[in-house]
């Protein structure tokens, strides 16, 4: 059974959890983690240096159809996924292995016409551009049109990603608050349960407990 398939059908399991009439307001907690994030007071926003790799640097392949927007900018949701492949560090390692991700969406149903994610992070924290802020992604049926999907390139059952992957993480979503790509109250769901360095959302926007590397 493909990645794919098998992301597929715990999404399937997992929508199941949710209450149908209310997908457009609050959602009740998953087996997994999805969380509210409280309304901050401070607009201090710290932001280590991202480093995007663009489509055209990682060679992406042309999608088979025009992406098409997702219904409402910014989201509220963001489900971060592991990829379920080997991890990698360095972008002669990472390239490779993006591609070939889209490559097997692509080829694995007739519907995705790019590779599933918005944004994909390597073992390095780079940030591979995906499907952009803008464009609906095939990561979580039902929720594709109404979110951002995160891979972290890795298999992390019983293994955390690497800290450089979680700052980033951590980062991108910072960034696409501020730039007013994520709602401030934003949900998230995190499957595999990963080892991330945040329990809510909350944790990622205390801007006033972070410190930049000038103030360290």
């Amino acid at each position: 059974m493909s990645v794919v398939t098998k992301n597929f059908l715990v999404i399937q399991i997992f929508l199941i959890t949710f209450s149908t009439s209310n997908l457009a307001g609050t959602m009740i907690h998953p087996p997994h983690t999805m969380q509210n994030r409280t309304t901050i007071s401070s607009r201090k926003i710290v932001e280590r240096k991202l480093v995007f790799v663009d489509r055209i640097d990682w060679k992406a392949l042309p999608p088979a159809q025009a992406p098409k927007k997702l219904d409402v900018i910014p989201v509220s949701y963001v489900m971060i996924y592991h990829t379920g492949t080997e991890t990698c560090f360095g972008r002669e390692n990472c390239d490779p292995l993006v591609r070939d991700l889209q490559a097997k969406y692509l080829m694995g149903y007739p519907l995705n016409r790019d590779i599933g994610y918005n944004f994909v992070i390597g073992g390095d924290g780079n940030v591979y551009v995906g499907r952009g802020w803008h464009a609906v992604g095939a990561h979580t049926f039902g929720f594709n049109r109404i979110s951002l999907g995160i891979g972290l390139i890795g298999t992390f059952y019983d293994r955390p990603p690497s800290i450089r992957q979680l700052q980033a993480l951590e980062d991108l979503l910072q960034l696409g608050v501020k730039n007013y790509r994520i709602v401030e109250d934003f949900k998230f769901y995190n499957y595999p349960p990963m080892a991330l360095h945040f329990k809510s959302a909350s944790e990622i926007l205390n801007f006033d407990e972070i410190l930049s590397s000038d103030e360290k």
